[in-house]
């Protein structure tokens, strides 16, 4: 299975976190992001997001580019939550291509998670940003492999260049 964890674009300040709308850079960085996955030709079969509305924003900017998986809201992407509970999910997919829409610090420890085995690796995704993991058999700690990280600021580089 591929594995794509893209973290929510950048987010109007606001003082109620999960209502805080993606800002037009956001937006931006949300519509590059899917644009550098489908250059890749990695597409994802179904989409999960957290319930936070930047998440649900930059999911709904992917879809623009890929409006055919189904987009699901999982309360199993919160910044807080128990990577366990998503995993759970992702082993009962018929899936090869995923692609989970969330926030820090959750995304980093589930990369770390997934390809070292423990909580306490040294991956950051910045908002727009985008990791591929690789999972050969089962999905499980440990099992995965980092084929790529881009932060949003090399993004917006490879977007100049195309």
């Amino acid at each position: 299975m591929k594995l794509i964890l893209i973290r929510h674009g950048d987010a109007e300040p606001g003082l109620d976190d999960s209502t805080r709308d993606l800002s037009d850079l956001g937006i931006e960085q949300s519509g590059w992001a899917a644009k550098i996955l489908l250059g890749l030709q990695i597409v994802p079969e179904i989409i999960f997001c957290s319930p936070l509305c930047r998440a649900k924003q930059t999911a709904e900017e992917i879809r623009k580019v890929f409006p055919q998986p189904d987009l699901i809201t999982s309360e199993h992407l919160t910044p807080l939550s128990d990577h366990r509970q998503i995993l759970e999910i992702l082993v009962k997919l018929r899936c090869n291509s995923v692609l989970l829409v969330g926030h820090e610090p959750y995304l980093s420890i589930l990369i770390s998670l997934l390809t070292t085995g423990t909580r306490h690796g040294r991956f950051i995704i910045s908002k727009g940003g985008i990791a591929v993991i690789h999972l050969d058999g089962s999905v499980s700690a440990g099992n995965g492999a980092l084929r790529l990280l881009l932060q949003s600021d090399e993004i917006k580089v490879i977007q100049k260049m195309l």
